[in-house]
């Protein structure tokens, strides 16, 4: 239970993360720092594997489903975070570049220009639960950023899907503190 919890941890914040190198990967877009504001909404449930729910107390499954809830409370309001993008980010493309606690995830660039960009993901956890989602970006201007991303997730008889729109917008050539790859939620 506690790992398929921490894998939709890992998703959601996947999710806020992943948006924001969409500013980079072949894009027409400047380096610095960059401001995200992000909403979407969920809907099914997440991949649990079956036998993990049934081996849980009334009292933890009452936890697990009001902390469903609350995630999907929280997906429908505005999220806004802060992304310091380099070149070297700007060079690696869009996506994830690192792997995750448990999971094997792939990423490739479907269709890409100095205006807009498509990219795919595939994860496969341990438990055999299976993340695919679509990225697609589109640069507005050099500093302006606006897309989508949806994401199937499957496992344990389960399916969970979201859907993020958001949009970005370029703060300056300095990232302050924040060091290249990394968010701030603000």
């Amino acid at each position: 239970m506690t790992r398929a919890i921490g894998v939709l941890a890992g998703l959601s914040a996947l999710g806020l993360v992943v948006a924001a190198p969409a500013m980079a990967g072949g894009l027409n877009v400047k380096t610095g720092l960059w401001e995200t504001t992000m909403q979407g909404q969920m809907s099914g449930m997440p991949p649990i594997p079956a036998e993990d729910v049934a081996r849980m107390p009334p009292q933890v499954r009452a936890r697990v489903e009001a902390a469903m809830r609350s995630g999907m409370a929280r997906a429908s309001k505005p999220h806004v975070m802060q992304y310091c993008v380099s070149q070297a980010e700007i060079d690696k493309g869009f996506g994830p570049h690192q792997e995750r606690a448990n999971q094997t995830c792939s990423t490739s660039v479907s269709a890409s220009s100095p205006s807009g960009q498509t990219v795919s993901m595939v994860c496969k956890g341990e438990n055999k639960e299976t993340v695919n989602g679509t990225f697609r970006v589109t640069a507005d201007s050099p500093e302006s950023i606006s897309g989508t991303f949806d994401m199937t997730m499957t496992g344990g008889g389960n399916t969970m899907k979201l859907h993020h729109t958001m949009h970005s917008r370029w703060l300056g050539a300095d990232c302050g503190g924040l060091k290249p790859g990394h968010t701030k939620m603000g």
